[in-house]
């Protein structure tokens, strides 16, 4: 065979050769992104079943405190399609985990068993299935817990690796948290607080600004105007070393945001004393008679609610929130969104009902049980008066708002304490 044969077959050799590792890399590589993905699918089903768990433990906590039959079923509905949504959930992920398979089995009997209990609730709830509501509430925070350990296990074949499965007890999933009381409630009138109110310039609005930090300004110059349902001037600031961010209204300059560009201060002030300058510094600007609410701490800020009050009601739609520096008790963020849209004087804040038929309707349950006190509630396009009890339910500190002139329960929270601060859900 000649030499030119030889060279010829050899190049074809290492062609082929060649060819056959990198389809054999390609491949591979493949393999790797098949199995990402599918890891990917098992976090995300994992996730998300936690998610409607957390939101089911607390649903069903809130029927058993509940004595308004309307609300019941409407929470038992939402315990429903809680269910619903793990056990989709829960389809995903691997089915040869005989854990995975009891849950399927668990999240099916829970969203029966909740359709049948809202179609008979009006006729009133039995203790055996009092019981058994408990019984679910626990089974939910057990499987919330194994699910948040087992989610890092799961391997592209569907298995469990390691010693720990599904049924493990672990951490509980975090809780989606509210600022407080009806801090995330829709507000409904444009700017009850600014009608009657003249509209101002730019260099007003500058002057305004200017006014409301004092003197620590340095300078101040325009910033991005805003045209959403409370129209804005931007102004840019720096005072005391920080630069602020404000937003002031073109229909009587007042402030409807104030932030700081950072935050990271040191702690050295407590949240008590914060708090005593926030309500200070509302008193300084125009906002009187206001009562803090809840409050969280993060990067060395103390972020306080406010509500204003009308005689003894609270007014919990006409919210303020605060941002006091924790080194040195300045105030330095304002969000005031809630109040101007909604603060002017009401009437009619004067109950139908006794507080203590107010308490009579209160659940069992629920201890001890606070004197209560009347309140202002949003309520979709509109507000109820209520009289807010204060209590606990199996370790767990909840607020109940019975409606001041029909007895109506209106509304369940359940407060709850972070590493950062106090919030309800």
């Amino acid at each position: 065979m000649s030499k030119k044969i030889w060279i010829w077959i050899t190049a074809l050799l290492c062609a082929g050769l060649l060819l056959i590792t990198l389809l054999h890399f390609f491949s591979v590589k493949r393999a790797r992104a098949a199995e990402n993905a599918l890891r990917a699918v098992y976090e995300n089903a994992a996730l998300s079943a936690i998610h409607h768990l957390d939101d089911l433990k607390w649903h069903i906590d809130k029927t058993l405190l509940s004595q308004d039959t309307g609300a019941s079923a409407q929470l038992l509905s939402q315990v429903s399609s809680g269910a619903a949504g793990v056990r989709q959930s829960m389809a995903l992920l691997p089915v040869r985990d005989d854990g995975v398979s009891a849950a399927l089995k668990f999240a099916n009997q829970l969203e029966d068993y909740a359709l049948m209990l809202e179609g008979t609730v009006a006729q009133g709830v039995s203790d055996s299935q009092i019981a058994t509501l408990e019984k679910l509430s626990d089974a939910c925070d057990a499987l919330m817990q194994a699910l948040t350990h087992a989610r890092d296990n799961w391997d592209a074949e569907g298995v469990t690796t390691g010693s720990r499965t599904l049924t493990d007890d672990q951490v509980v999933y975090p809780t989606l948290i509210y600022d407080g009381p009806f801090s995330d409630a829709q507000q409904v009138h444009a700017a009850a607080a600014l009608n009657s109110l003249p509209e101002i310039t730019r260099e007003e609005a500058l002057k305004k600004a200017r006014d409301f930090l004092g003197d620590g300004v340095r300078t101040l110059s325009p910033g991005t105007d805003s045209f959403g349902p409370i129209p804005c001037y931007g102004v840019t600031a720096e005072a005391d070393g920080v630069t602020l961010q404000m937003a002031v209204t073109r229909q009587g300059g007042k402030i409807l945001w104030m932030f700081p560009e950072h935050g990271g201060f040191d702690m050295h002030m407590t949240v008590e004393a914060c708090r005593q300058n926030a309500l200070t510094f509302l008193e300084n600007h125009g906002y009187a008679a206001m009562e803090p609410l809840h409050f969280e701490v993060y990067e060395g800020l103390a972020v306080i609610n406010f509500a204003a009050t009308q005689g003894s009601v609270l007014l919990y739609p006409d919210q303020v929130k605060v941002q006091v520096r924790m080194d040195n008790g300045q105030v330095i963020g304002l969000e005031s969104r809630s109040y101007l849209s909604n603060h002017r004087p009401r009437s009619g804040l004067v109950p139908s009902v006794t507080r203590e038929e107010a308490v009579a309707v209160l659940s069992g349950r629920l201890s001890p049980v606070s004197e209560g006190r009347l309140c202002l509630i949003p309520k979709g396009a509109q507000e109820v008066l209520c009289y807010e009890f204060r209590g606990t339910y199996r370790e767990d500190e909840y607020l109940v708002y019975i409606n001041a002139e029909t007895l109506r329960q209106e509304e369940i929270l359940k407060l709850v304490e972070t590493h950062s601060g106090v919030g309800t859900v």
